[in-house]
This record gives structure tokens, C-alpha cells and sequence, in this order.
């Protein structure tokens, strides 16, 4: 199974642990910054929560629908290291649930 890192810190981020400097930036417009490799999720990039209905089109999209490991960072309180806080095994959908309901703007 292929593992992820969501991060949430200044935005939020969720970014293959192989890949994610390969992918090729990609026109969806849920997303600030969306990238693909070989119809694979490589790193999607966001400031603002991911909403009802962007979590609804991406229902509509095959590779938001993969399993994935997800391991979640989270920045500690002087904003300087990461802290491991906890992971999980779902899908980029149940990845975005994660983050709507977690990261604070």
C-alpha cells in the first residue's frame, strides 16, 4: 500500500512519500496545487478547508478513490518541526474528511 503524508501547517498539504517531486501539475480547479504521475496523486496543496463540494467532485475522480497509508504531521507550537500525530489507511476522499475536520485556518 502506498503511504501519503498529510501535513497541516501554514495551508495543508497531502504528498506521496516516493513521488512527490515527480508529479506534473494538473488543470483542477478544487485545488490550489494539484500534481500526477501516471494517474497517481502525487502532492495536492490548499490554504482554505477542502469543501463539501469539492470533496463531492472528487468522489466523481478514479484516483481520489485509491487506498492509501496516510501519516499525519502536524507543526508543533513554535511552528519550527513537524510532530508525527497519528496515521490511518482510507482513501484521498476519507484523507480530505481527515483535513476538513482537523486543520485549523
Amino acid at each position: 500500500m502506498e503511504s501519503y503524508s498529510i501535513c497541516l501547517g501554514n495551508g495543508w498539504t497531502i504528498e506521496s512519500a516516493k513521488n512527490a517531486s515527480l508529479g506534473k501539475g494538473m488543470e483542477i480547479e478544487i485545488f490550489a496545487q494539484f500534481e500526477v504521475l501516471n494517474d497517481d496523486i502525487t502532492w495536492i496543496y490548499d490554504i482554505v478547508l477542502p469543501s463539501d463540494e469539492a470533496i463531492s467532485e472528487c468522489k466523481k475522480i478514479a484516483m481520489f478513490n485509491k487506498t492509501c497509508k496516510f501519516v499525519v504531521y502536524d507543526l508543533d507550537k513554535s511552528g519550527d518541526n513537524w510532530i508525527k500525530k497519528e496515521s490511518f489507511s482510507g482513501t484521498f476522499i476519507d484523507a480530505l474528511e481527515y483535513i476538513k475536520e482537523n486543520f485549523k485556518v
